[in-house]
């Protein structure tokens, strides 16, 4: 099992958008990025880093977070992708 990092955890839940409209992103015109010369399972370019949260346009859990241009202001996801994390953190003192 790899280690694993609370802070990481608590971070990513912290700074996940409370709106959770899928609202138009395109971040592949940044600088600040950094390519994977390897496409992603889908052929899309993707990236070697994270975002934060509320610079993505992903809020589930199984979907690519290191494709960076997405959403189209017409979906919502479920609250279920970070409630879930956070009650299992708390059920087992994670998160205090």
């Amino acid at each position: 099992m790899e280690n694993f990092d609370l802070e990481d955890a608590v971070w990513s839940l912290r700074t996940w958008p409370l709106s959770q409209i899928q609202w138009p992103v395109q971040n592949s015109e940044r600088l600040d990025i950094t390519w994977d010369p390897d496409a992603s399972r889908f052929k899309q370019k993707q990236i070697l880093q994270l975002l934060p949260w509320e610079e993505n346009s992903m809020y589930v859990w199984n979907g690519d977070p290191f494709v960076v241009d997405g959403g189209d202001g017409h979906g919502e996801a479920a609250p279920s992708a970070w409630l879930l994390p956070y009650w299992m953190g708390r059920y087992f003192q994670f998160i205090v």
